[in-house]
């Protein structure tokens, strides 16, 4: 019933089937241990550990002893569910019982510990391993030497490096790429060249794997020309690249060489590689980031035609590029496109546009796309209400700016300094001082700081209004002390020099002078 089981209701079935022949008369059907660890290594393909544990009970009871595989099947099925206590019970259980420990015992339970990111007790057990009479083999380092290197502790992993050797066990392709590949994360390049050459000599082939992760390395510190020497030292040696040296490559060579990646592209599909979706996405972020809006959208283009279609991601960078160039209609015509194809914008794409038509004046086109955006089910953010506002008032809409500041209350998001500021900014326009303190009011309600831009903004208006008094006597009643304690010095003497200016030409000169010996003193 156990060899015939594929799934683990199957197994389960069987199990339960055993059990309930013993209860019901069938106690001589006793199993050997051989079939109890059967039993065992089938349930912990599945991964049932639970079921597991009900077995091993009944091998007890029916007065077996455990033997080695029946622990080590044990402690490695509690190891990779990471119940590293229970683990940790059995491998007791196998040390009181007598017999000897091996190798494949230890390596399970240490890769429990580095699976659970408790590498104190993983170091400590591969260091135990000699006294406890198990043999350390290049997998028990390796195990310790990947846990390291992903918790960015290569140091130590290369002392392990080190005492391996030592130790007799000579480093495999899977030690030296994982310490690649560690070295390469914490930037550590000039290292994890020099293991890249130390291979050969140890007699270890460089696998396409090793080779990508040198590549993908020199690539994100900007060395593309390191990482193209590697390419043709790969090839060099019979190992062909993939599918992601390519994407790695050209991904590298789109920060500032889109030239240099058009042509590796296109000598990497004359030797058979087909673009894959991220190939493309990569070169239209290239094309983008170059501002070559046009290759950009051919890239798309020839997307579309081979049936690829583009993610959000490379959607957003171009509809990003187009609204910095005012290209907007193609902004709005490629959101209709992620739509078509049952994409789901987020809040960044549908805010970019927003501020794009806002920034243009076409304010009415940036409320369509607003209302769209919350019918599909996006809900808008501060900026994409700060993007509104700011169009409305730009657009002499002061009241229904007003009205979208009340609605972004209402769905429980809290205005931003941005947003305040660009309202009083509204109502400053049109000598509205009363609404423009109490937007200064609510802003402080609310809990938010008013910063250099917002006093600016305030005080401006006032001193062009000819009030300049005034607004020196909103600043003493804020608490605002003109000095570099709360304001950087620039600031102090902009706001100084602006409300000194306006006394002398509004006020007179008597009130100047006492003005700039308060200052003064």
């Amino acid at each position: 019933m156990i060899k015939c089981s594929d799934t683990a209701e199957d197994m389960r079935e069987a199990v339960d089937a055993i059990q309930a022949i013993r209860r019901t008369g069938g106690a001589r059907l006793a199993l050997s241990p051989k079939c109890y660890n059967f039993a065992l290594r089938s349930l912990s393909r599945f991964d049932m550990t639970e079921c597991m544990g009900k077995v091993y009970s009944q091998l007890v009871q029916d007065g077996l002893l455990p033997d080695t595989v029946t622990y080590n099947t044990m402690i490695m099925a509690y190891c990779k569910e990471g119940s590293l206590a229970i683990a940790h019970r059995y491998f007791q259980l196998l040390r009181e019982s007598g017999m000897e420990l091996d190798t494949f015992t230890c390596n399970a339970l240490v890769l429990g510990y580095c699976r659970t990111g408790d590498l104190r007790k993983a170091c400590w057990l591969l260091l135990m391993m000699p006294l406890l009479g198990c043999k350390r083999n290049e997998y028990s380092y390796t195990i310790v030497i990947q846990g390291l290197c992903e918790a960015r502790r290569v140091w130590e992993a290369l002392v392990l490096l080190f005492m391996m050797q030592q130790d007799g066990c000579s480093p495999n392709l899977h030690t030296y790429t994982l310490l690649m590949k560690g070295l390469c994360k914490e930037s550590r390049i000039v290292d994890a060249r020099a293991l890249l050459d130390e291979m050969p000599q140890r007699g270890v082939v460089p696998s396409v794997w090793t080779y990508n992760t040198m590549i993908d390395g020199y690539c994100k510190l900007g060395r593309t020309k390191d990482a193209l020497g590697i390419k043709s030292l790969m090839e060099g040696n019979g190992c062909d690249p993939d599918d992601w040296t390519y994407n790695s490559l050209i991904h590298g060579l789109c920060d500032g060489k889109t030239n240099e990646a058009e042509e590796l592209l296109d000598s990497a599909i004359a030797r058979g590689f087909k673009p894959t979706v991220v190939t493309f996405t990569n070169m239209i972020n290239g094309y983008c980031k170059a501002e070559r809006i046009d290759d950009a959208l051919r890239v798309k283009n020839i997307m579309m035609s081979s049936k690829c279609k583009l993610d959000l991601q490379a959607y957003g960078v171009l509809i990003n590029v187009l609204i910095k160039k005012d290209r907007v209609k193609e902004a709005k015509e490629t959101l209709n496109e992620i739509l078509s194809y049952g994409l789901a914008p987020n809040v960044v794409i549908y805010t970019s546009i927003i501020d794009g038509y806002c920034k243009i004046g076409k304010v009415g086109a940036a409320l369509e796309v607003f209302k769209l955006m919350e019918h599909e089910g996006c809900r808008p953010n501060v900026w994409t209400y700060s993007s509104l506002i700011y169009g409305l008032i730009q657009d002499q809409k002061l009241h229904k700016a007003m009205a979208l500041i009340t609605k972004m209350q209402e769905d429980g998001i809290t205005p931003s300094v941005i947003t305040y500021t660009t309202l009083i900014q509204g109502q400053c326009n049109r000598h509205d001082f009363d609404n423009a303190f109490r937007l200064f009011e609510m802003m402080e309600q609310n809990g938010l700081t008013p910063d250099e831009q917002a006093y600016n903004v305030l005080t401006d208006a006032l001193c062009k209004s000819r009030r300049a008094e005034e607004a020196y006597s909103f600043l003493e009643r804020k608490g605002v002390v003109l000095t570099k304690r709360r304001w950087s010095m620039r600031v102090v003497n902009q706001i100084r020099t602006h409300i000194v200016y306006y006394y002398m030409l509004y006020v007179n000169k008597k009130s100047c002078m006492r003005l700039c010996l308060y200052w003064i003193r």
